[in-house]
């Protein structure tokens, strides 16, 4: 049986995230690819063999989208020079 609470302290590991503060973010994430991977493989029970991929995607995918950000970068717009 599928233990996404083991699966959402392994992807807090990897992403060395310490507390609480990200864990809606990361579960919705897990359940995101668990959605993937059985869609993918046409399949509706999660194979015991792809869980220790499944913190691993998280990871990848919550460092890929730039969740880590919390204010976006700022954008200059235009610049002068007082020659």
């Amino acid at each position: 049986m599928l233990n996404k609470a083991n699966a959402l302290e392994t992807a807090k590991m990897l992403l060395g995230i310490e507390g609480d503060c990200r864990d809606n973010l990361l579960s919705f994430l897990i359940e995101d690819n668990i959605n993937l991977i059985l869609n993918y493989c046409r399949i509706t029970d999660f194979p015991q063999e792809l869980e220790s991929l499944l913190p691993v995607m998280t990871a990848d995918r919550y460092r890929r989208a730039s969740y880590r950000q919390e204010i976006a970068d700022k954008v200059v717009k235009s610049e002068t020079q007082n020659l």
